[in-house]
């Protein structure tokens, strides 16, 4: 009991240290400043995550790109809605010709399965007649080889539109996708069941519907408003980093407020996921998801770098030329 009151009592300066270290070298921040970090949203409810990213991020710059997929959209609606409810939801942003293309590429990739009762010990091919478990991820390095992948990720629109919400300049900071399949009951290793994101100061994450999903695919929930300071109330805060259940939910929030997704492919949805949202598991068939997360700074716990891909398009190596500060989470050996 002793040691554990005194490792909270030193956080604050593992806090500070992690701090001058990352803005003199760029060093993640070790699991008790991360610990710590999330003690002090919890209590400030996301007052701290604020005054850190104004510490830590940089002033915005236009994003400059000739890669256009997300057109016809209203920006100052969209931003309207991210900045007010925490999401921005557009259909038909990708082709059904990019997203066979996607899938055709994935054949050849190995990943590994997660779930709450298996786990690959190390990359394998994804059987889609007999799936090892409730989900199969794909890793980033492999994902980003793909030169389709490559110019969604620099994407003009939907970067600048991020960098709007930020008021900053933003980071591709990871690429993320995977199968979920059906299952009897929700799996805490896949996120089915309800919680908030806390990995870095400030992000937003960009979901790349490659299924259909409809009612019984796995819909996405996430609680409008939720994403603000103090939108997630004191009494789930106070229970920690965990999963929460949906009685808890209901009793705290209203149900007009609680919103479902559903989707078709090559469907796009902005979300700030400091807000509370859960997939809902699979009933029947499939749900493939491309995740792209931006973020304005990479101060945090997660350790995300991209190795710079072999592959490259000349939209993405422009790209590169133009905004050395979006590869900053790339490296190149």
């Amino acid at each position: 009991m002793l040691k554990k009151l005194l490792v909270h009592a030193l956080s604050p300066f593992y806090l500070i240290k992690d701090l001058i270290l990352f803005k003199l070298f760029k060093k993640k921040a070790s699991e008790k400043t991360h610990n710590f970090f999330v003690i002090l949203f919890c209590l400030s409810g996301g007052l701290s995550n604020r005054i850190l990213d104004f510490l830590l991020s940089s002033p915005k710059k236009l994003f400059k790109s000739s890669s256009i997929y997300l057109k016809n959209f209203d920006k100052k609606l969209a931003l309207e809605n991210l900045n007010q409810l925490g999401f921005f939801f557009k259909e038909n942003v990708l082709s059904h010709k990019d997203v066979q293309e996607i899938q055709s590429f994935l054949k050849n990739v190995s990943g590994i399965y997660r779930s709450d009762e298996y786990f690959s010990k190390e990359k394998e091919k994804f059987n889609f007649n007999s799936p090892k478990a409730v989900t199969f991820h794909y890793d980033q390095n492999d994902l980003i080889e793909n030169h389709l992948i490559q110019k969604i990720a620099i994407d003009r629109n939907i970067v600048n539109l991020v960098g709007d919400y930020f008021k900053k300049s933003p980071v591709l900071d990871a690429i993320n996708m995977w199968w979920s399949l059906p299952s009897n009951k929700p799996d805490m290793t896949s996120a089915q069941a309800w919680h908030f994101d806390l990995d870095r100061t400030k992000w937003l994450k960009v979901f790349i519907y490659l299924t259909d999903c409809g009612e019984k695919n796995g819909p996405h929930y996430f609680i409008q408003k939720s994403h603000n300071d103090n939108g997630i109330p004191f009494g789930i805060r106070k229970k920690g980093y965990e999963r929460i259940d949906q009685e808890t939910i209901n009793h705290f929030y209203k149900k007009e407020d609680i919103k479902h997704l559903t989707a078709k492919q090559g469907a796009v949805l902005f979300e700030d996921t400091r807000g509370m949202h859960k997939g809902q598991k699979v009933e029947v068939g499939s749900r493939l998801i491309l995740i792209l997360q931006y973020t304005t700074n990479l101060f945090g716990h997660l350790d995300t770098k991209i190795k710079f891909p072999k592959n490259t398009c000349q939209e993405f190596l422009d790209c590169k030329k133009n905004n050395p500060f979006f590869f900053s989470n790339f490296k190149t050996d």
